[in-house]
């Protein structure tokens, strides 16, 4: 195993280089998580660049993890919203949202949000993030 991990943007005109190792690592997130945006629409959302691609890369340059971005605009801010995490970030994800920082600085936003279950703000709130609010889901059946 490869002990050096870089984590970067991608670029529009690398995605379809990136994708297929991207795309497998999101769809067992969003089983788990229950996400219900299909991947169809988060790449249309990439090629649009209405999203934005994060990749980490191990040593030999594999895709060991992925994130998804969009810029958020509310009517006095700008935010970046961290909506899907994938693969093996945990343990390195802390030093990863500083990149995803920076960038959302470079465009001009006042803050960044994490979606993600109940256990990340605990991993967060040593690079000071708080818990912001919570979404409380409700499926519905046929029946109803």
């Amino acid at each position: 195993m490869h002990s050096c991990y870089r984590f970067t943007g991608v670029r529009q005109d690398e995605l379809d280089r990136w994708w297929p190792e991207v795309e497998p690592l999101l769809q067992r997130t969003f089983a788990r998580a229950e996400i219900c945006e299909p991947m169809k629409d988060v790449l249309a959302a990439l090629r649009q660049r209405d999203a934005q691609l994060w990749i980490e890369l191990d040593g030999g340059e594999r895709v060991t993890g992925a994130a998804v971005t969009r810029l958020i605009r509310y009517p006095s801010s700008l935010h970046v919203q961290v909506q899907y995490g994938a693969g093996c970030l945990q343990p390195r994800w802390c030093g990863w949202l500083k990149c995803i920082e920076d960038w959302g600085r470079q465009h001009g936003c006042d803050a960044v949000d994490v979606m993600g279950r109940k256990g990340w703000e605990k991993v967060f709130a040593g690079v000071g993030y708080s818990h912001a609010y919570s979404v409380i889901r409700k499926t519905f059946t046929k029946e109803e």
